[in-house]
């Protein structure tokens, strides 16, 4: 990819702001080789576990308010939390600390 002159003098000045996405950790791998869940993904494991499989293609937000009816709140946080916690930061993660993003 190549990356435009002006913005590239931007971020070496301190002078861009990041903002990433959720696909930003999309990469992202624990170490069982498990890759990090897209939003659809998310969204069916949700389902599953908590729906007995009812809602998997509605919008991710609409299956976690369904899913913490049917338990609580951190019952469905701590399953959430669980399919995070061990993923390790990629080598782009490692570099972006690296810079001086304006605003921080």
């Amino acid at each position: 990819m190549e990356i435009p002159d002006f913005l590239s003098a931007q971020v070496r000045t301190g002078n861009a702001i990041i903002f990433l996405g959720a696909g930003a950790s999309r990469n992202a791998q624990a170490t069982d080789g498990r890759r990090c869940p897209t939003t659809q993904e998310l969204t069916e494991k949700l389902s599953a576990q908590f729906l007995g499989g009812k809602y998997k293609t509605a919008p991710l937000n609409q299956v976690v308010e369904y899913a913490i009816s049917e338990s609580d709140l951190m019952t469905v946080q701590t399953f959430i939390r669980s399919l995070f916690l061990d993923l390790q930061p990629t080598t782009a993660h490692m570099k972006l600390p690296r810079f001086d993003w304006h605003g921080f």
